[in-house]
């Protein structure tokens, strides 16, 4: 498996530690010290992805995941049998033999129809059509997205769709759903075979937890700058 050195550090992990500066009088100067350790959303997400794959079929199964670039599961899948393709704007740094990526526009999916068991985005849709990661500017990218995961999923496959959920909000990076714009997302492509949610519990000292939550609490918060809750679906088509 090859990488760039300078490219390690660029798979969006769910635990990254986080840094601070100390004065140490036996060297008699500052140096880096771990101040503690960051938790993102990843937590949830990944094993998510892991834990319902089964879902999609028995064996060696063709994925596809769209946004791959900082994701960790392209190697994971591969490295455990699945032959996978990633998609991205940016560069992706790893590579494997099970492992084709292609860089491109994930609203322009250049794979013929039905020939994916699963397709996974992990907090990407979210981001398609704003700009932020280089990509091209559309109204509507995440609904584009959407039509073509459809065209290119096999009869009766699986779409896992993480996503911010909560008060429905958009900025420059990002918008956050709610269950009517999920809806909206969706159509009638999709049937939704599992669904659960996950917010950010800050009230712990120190680093916040991740914790399984009802849809009724999930939709009560907001996340303007930060993602602070999360869905997580498994969808068939239709």
């Amino acid at each position: 498996m090859k990488s760039r050195k300078s490219d390690i550090y660029n798979l969006n992990q769910p635990l990254s530690p986080v840094f601070d500066k100390k004065f140490n009088l036996l060297k008699m100067r500052k140096q880096k010290v771990i101040k503690g350790v960051n938790i993102n959303e990843r937590i949830v997400e990944i094993p998510f992805v892991l834990e319902n794959l089964h879902m999609a079929g028995e064996g060696r199964l063709n994925i596809l995941e769209l946004g791959c670039m900082e994701s960790i599961l392209p190697i994971m899948l591969a490295s455990t049998g699945h032959k996978v393709c990633g998609i991205d704007i940016r560069n992706y740094p790893y590579t494997h033999p099970e492992l084709d990526f292609l860089r491109g526009d994930i609203c322009r999916l250049p794979f013929r129809d039905r020939v994916f068991d699963a397709v996974i985005a992990v907090s990407v849709i979210e981001h398609l059509g704003l700009g932020a990661y280089g990509d091209s500017v559309y109204q509507s990218g995440d609904l584009a997205a959407i039509e073509k995961i459809y065209d290119c999923l096999k009869v009766n496959g699986l779409f896992f769709l993480t996503i911010p959920f909560g008060v429905s909000s958009l900025n420059k990076k990002q918008r956050v759903y709610n269950s009517d714009s999920i809806i909206k997302l969706l159509g009638k492509r999709f049937t939704i075979k599992k669904s659960i949610f996950s917010v950010m519990d800050k009230s712990y000292k120190g680093n916040p937890v991740w914790e399984i939550t009802s849809l009724e609490k999930a939709e009560k918060i907001a996340s303007p700058d930060k993602t602070n809750a999360v869905a997580l679906y498994i969808v068939q088509k239709a």
